[in-house]
């Protein structure tokens, strides 16, 4: 009897520890063609110079809060982006909230053009 449980419980100890192991070790970390579909696809869109966070593009965060009275009130609502176009170029129509200059909160909306390349802001203005 105990030489029954010694061998299951090594059985045991092969399956799920030693196994998931080896699995990963020699697994392979190269992304699938699924996986390269999508994040081509995802760069088309503009993705991914958002923050997979809550969305917002991380460059034009960082000049709008240099901008605003109070800086530490802004609060991300949405980002919006067109596909790429034939320039490279995306536009982006950015919603928010900070304080205005009587400390109330009030609700901004950005538009920007940004480049698919390396996601730096083209213009950006208020509307």
């Amino acid at each position: 009897m105990k030489i029954l449980f010694t061998l299951v419980a090594w059985a045991a100890f092969g399956i799920f520890v030693v196994g998931p192991v080896i699995g990963s070790v020699t697994g392979s970390n190269e992304p699938t063609v699924q996986e390269l579909a999508e994040r081509e696809e995802d760069k088309r869109k503009g993705f991914h110079c958002l923050s997979s966070w809550d969305g917002s593009h991380r460059k034009l965060t960082t000049v709008l809060k240099k901008n605003l009275k109070d800086p530490s009130s802004y609060e991300h609502i949405s980002t919006r982006v067109t596909p790429v176009n034939t320039d490279g170029l995306h536009d982006a129509v950015v919603t928010y909230r900070a304080k205005n200059g009587f400390g109330g909160f009030a609700i901004g909306t950005i538009l920007a053009t940004y480049s698919n390349k390396n996601c730096n802001i083209i213009s950006a203005e208020r509307v």
